[in-house]
């Protein structure tokens, strides 16, 4: 019979220990993730701010802007400007349920700002998300949003994107190649304002 050496569990603790000591850090770590929710500081000629999805780079994926709320809310509204093109915005509780479709049709009248209403409106605080995009299965659009409207227990709050809810001026702090300007956001800027931003390719 050969003579067997037993080796307690711990005899592999001390090569482990030394293994996990080589490995680099970097090796470990992972990079967060893009989020591609923006604000055009301005969008084209507007003059104005306006909440949209970047296009290009990381983000050349993104078609929707998604909306979701700290808690529930009765009913909401975005006001847009975009392209001539038909608008969606697909709402959903918090279990994930699809409520409604909207659908709005827009004109690009040269990015001057021209505004158009999409909204949704329910009997109960069940709207926990929107999505907002153009039409499914066609080319991307310009997503540009200059106000979100809703209502909480009867009360509306009304918000635009000139400044964050601290007060503090949204400005640029990204260029592209012909000039256009926005501030790139983390997700969670508008929390204090009831809502968070983020696109599709963010939840993917």
């Amino acid at each position: 019979m050969k003579n067997r050496k037993i080796l307690l569990g711990t005899a592999f603790l001390f090569v482990f220990l030394i293994l996990s000591a080589c490995t680099p850090a970097a090796t470990i770590e992972e990079a967060p993730p893009a989020t591609c929710a923006i604000v055009w500081t301005p969008y084209q000629a507007s003059g104005n701010n306006y909440l949209g999805v970047k296009d290009g780079g990381d983000c050349v994926n993104a078609f929707a802007l998604i909306v979701d709320f700290t808690e529930p809310v009765e009913s909401v509204s975005l006001s847009f400007s975009g392209a001539s093109k038909p608008y969606i915005m697909e709402v959903y509780d918090e279990s994930g349920t699809l409520l409604d479709i909207k659908l709005q049709e827009a004109q690009f009248n040269n990015g001057d700002g021209t505004l158009f209403g999409i909204g949704y409106s329910s009997p109960s605080a069940n709207i926990d998300r929107v999505q907002f995009s153009g039409p499914q299965g066609g080319p991307k659009v310009v997503i540009a949003v200059r106000e979100i409207v809703f209502s909480r227990a009867g009360t509306e709050s009304s918000y635009n994107f000139d400044t964050f809810p601290d007060g503090t001026v949204i400005a640029g702090n990204t260029q592209d190649t012909e000039g256009v300007e926005w501030q790139s956001l983390t997700g969670n800027e508008f929390a204090d304002w009831g809502f968070m931003v983020s696109t599709d390719l963010d939840e993917r």
